[in-house]
């Protein structure tokens, strides 16, 4: 690789840690401490939110699992996980509502986060993340296995060193691929269950989360070096199916179900 390419990368890493670093020390100093903790004791505005959701999709079976602060929009063994600033929001929006009662506009502008509360419920009810688990440690077993038994090969003259290597990155780069091809099965699997649960306002509004995320990893449109087209389209996201195919089945759900389109 050229010099100046190697530079290149390493200009790209220190400017992206540099900002990520002074990103994530303002967010530690005003948020971390309350990552994990229940919504219900930082927000309560927000879990009134919740509290509606459960009411409006029982078959989400939402109080069965613990409703938790992050920086992302993610799910665990039992917990669904909404970022901060949403579920400030959310607390500014709703504090009062036990007093003074709540209106329909009030839950307009949280539409997109209705449809991915569907999607992590799905996640949850589906043990997504301890299966996930268990095809990872099979996967590590495997690929560990194989360079192992190559590597013993090698050492017995059975086959030389290149064939033993290509075999190890072989038997990785299966497992890698693998790993994808399931985790995006999840993804697919918890996007069907929003788009067969939520009202037309929720299907609509996912349409466009999905629309805005392929906006922003599309970057064939941005007038940029042919260098960090490429290096975008390596770091993008390989778990998860692309968000235009993504919006598209929102869509094709809200023509389906309730004849419009968006």
């Amino acid at each position: 690789m050229k010099k100046w390419l190697l530079r290149l990368f390493g200009l790209c890493a220190i400017v992206c840690a540099q900002t990520s670093f002074l990103s994530s020390s303002h967010t530690s100093e005003l948020h971390e401490h309350n990552f994990g903790r229940l919504v219900q004791e930082v927000y309560p505005g927000a879990q009134f939110w919740f509290n509606a959701m459960i009411k409006k999709y029982p078959q989400a079976h939402l109080e069965q699992t613990k409703f938790c602060v992050s920086d992302e929009y993610a799910s665990g063994v039992e917990e669904i996980y909404f970022p901060f600033y949403v579920l400030e929001m959310m607390h500014k929006v709703f504090k009062n509502a036990h007093l003074h009662g709540v209106t329909d506009e009030m839950f307009v502008q949280f539409a997109e986060d209705e449809y991915l509360l569907l999607h992590e419920a799905k996640h949850v009810l589906s043990k997504d993340i301890e299966h996930g688990d268990q095809a990872i440690a099979g996967s590590m077993v495997l690929s560990f296995g194989t360079s192992f038994l190559l590597a013993y090969k090698t050492l017995k003259e059975d086959i030389n060193v290149s064939t033993a290597v290509a075999g190890s990155v072989a038997s990785i780069a299966a497992a890698y691929v693998a790993l994808c091809s399931y985790a995006q099965f999840q993804e697919r699997r918890a996007d069907d269950f929003a788009n067969q649960n939520a009202d037309a306002r929720t299907l609509r509004a996912g349409a466009c989360w999905f629309k805005r995320l392929d906006v922003l990893m599309n970057l064939e449109s941005i007038s940029v070096p042919e260098i960090f087209n490429t290096i975008a389209k390596i770091i993008q996201d390989p778990t998860h199916p692309l968000p235009l195919n993504r919006q598209n089945k929102a869509l094709r759900a809200l023509l389906i179900r309730f004849g419009q389109t968006a």
